[in-house]
Formats: C-alpha cells, structure tokens, sequence
C-alpha cells in the first residue's frame, strides 16, 4: 500500500484523539518519513525523544530525518544516540537489531565520507557542501593507484574489473584518503579508506567504494558483486576480504564497510597488511545482468 499525504493526514488525527502527541510521535514520525514530510518527522519524533530519549528506533529516525534535510552533524550524533541506546555488543543478538546497527554504521561512514576533507594537512568541516573531487585533490600526494585489470565482453564491454589503491604513511592518516578514479561500465568509480571510532573508542581502518555516475544522464544504476580486500604483504598469506552486492545508482552511489578491520591489525609493523608505512587495498567488481 502506498501511502498518500490525505491517507496519513486520517490516520494521525484519528492517533491523536487523546491528544498523546508525545506518546504517538513515533508512530506519527514513521508516517510522515515515508512520504517525504522530514521536517514534520523530526518534529514529531522529537517530541517522542523527550519522554523516551533511549528509543534505539526512535533516536535512528530522528538521524534518517536530519540525513534527508542534509544536517549531517545532526544525523551523525542522532545514530550516535541510537547506537549507544544498545548497552553491549553480546546484547546485539537477543535484541534482534543487528541489521539496524549495520545500516546505522554504513549511514555514518558515508556521511563522514562526505564531511571529510583535508585543508593544509587538517580535517576541516567545510567538505559538507564539496563534492568529492575536492577530497582526491586534497588527498595525499603520496599515494598511488595501480593501472585496472579488465576482462571484457565478446561485444567489448567490460564485465568485470580489478583495481588496487596503495596508500603510503598509513599510519599518520587522519582522514578521507581517495584513490585516483577508474572507469567501469562507463562510470567512474573510487575507493575510500579512512579511520573509523566507534563509541567505544576502537578505531577501525574503513573502505568505501564510490560511483560517481554519469553527469549527462538524469537516472543511472549498475548492480555489481564487489569484493574488498586489503592484500598481505606476506607471501601464501590470503587478503582480508569483504564481500558485497550492492546496486549503485544516483542516490545510492557509496557503498563499503565502516569497520573493515580493527586499525590495529590494519597497521602493526608485526602484521600481515602493512610494509614501510604502506597499505594496499584492492577492489574486484563484476556486473550484474
């Protein structure tokens, strides 16, 4: 059933017969957010924060309806909010929200991709209204990306591709790093890794894709099996690998993991990932028919 602004215009005055606008914000807000009202949202689910400020559902709205007014520092401490609402990590499971903090930490991580820059070696806030172009020429001089690895169709499309991004002075990095872009599927495509901390003050290594789409099409999309992998420096030793399918369009175009691994392991001189300062992360990608 799709929902009209008339349909959810009866249901909340038939919710506040009682006049418990407090009580039903919730309801109200999840109402308003499926047909686009954020602003009616956010104030509803407000007024349910007052009486429950621990909501985990609630405070995750209220940071979807800042995410869709473009406040993201808002957002961000919003999902914050929800994500400590859940006492312990071992509690995750018989609390039955395991999907919806997944879906939180990749709502953070892309918004802090977009919050991110680097202004003469500093983290700014200033990136909020930059596109991304403005992070790959702040990015580190330092890095390098490797030539892609294609295989291509009988028609000469491409169907899949590899792409490794090596990233120098790893362990000094404080912020969105970029890879230079590769074309797949005539789009142009980048890889993101960043430092993550959760609220538990573990500091994760992060690894976004991003699909930066076609400029002369108003709709686009490429379905694709994605896997992410930081490659080891040591021989017979396999990757940390991730694997995904996500379908990247013009609203959905980042993608990845806010804690692909703990930054420890990403970074110890002892370890399996990191050599002379430096990491490789590498990006396979096969289309979707």
């Amino acid at each position: 059933m799709v929902l009209t602004k008339d349909d959810v215009g009866d249901i909340v005055k038939l919710l506040l017969i009682n006049n418990k606008k407090d009580v039903q914000g919730y309801v109200i807000a999840t109402l308003y957010f499926k047909i686009g009202e954020y602003h009616n949202a956010l104030k509803y689910v407000s007024r349910y924060l007052y009486i429950e400020p621990n909501s985990f559902h609630a405070n995750k709205l209220q940071g979807e309806c800042y995410e869709k007014l473009n406040r993201n520092d808002d957002a961000l401490k919003s999902f914050k909010k929800a994500l400590k609402s859940v006492d312990k990590e071992n509690d995750l499971e018989h609390s039955g929200e395991n999907q919806n903090v997944d879906e939180i930490r990749e709502k953070m991580g892309k918004i802090e991709i977009f919050s991110s820059s680097v202004v003469n070696g500093k983290e700014s806030s200033t990136a909020k209204t930059e596109s991304m172009d403005v992070m790959v020429e702040a990015a580190h001089s330092s890095t390098s990306t490797s030539t892609p690895k294609a295989n291509t169709n009988d028609d000469g499309t491409c169907s899949e591709i590899t792409f490794e991004f090596r990233m120098n002075h790893i362990t000094s990095l404080d912020c969105a790093n970029c890879s230079e872009t590769f074309c797949f599927q005539n789009l142009l495509w980048r890889i993101v890794v960043m430092p993550y901390r959760d609220l538990g003050a573990c500091r994760s290594l992060s690894v976004y894709l991003i699909c930066d789409g076609r400029s002369d099409l108003s709709q686009w999309s490429c379905h694709v099996d994605a896997e992410i992998r930081l490659l080891s420096v040591r021989p017979n030793q396999y990757p940390c690998e991730r694997k995904t399918r996500h379908l990247f369009s013009k609203t959905t175009d980042a993608w990845g993991f806010p804690a692909f691994l703990s930054w420890y392991d990403a970074v110890r001189p002892d370890g399996n990932y990191m050599r002379d300062d430096c990491i490789t992360v590498q990006v396979y990608l096969k289309v979707l028919q």
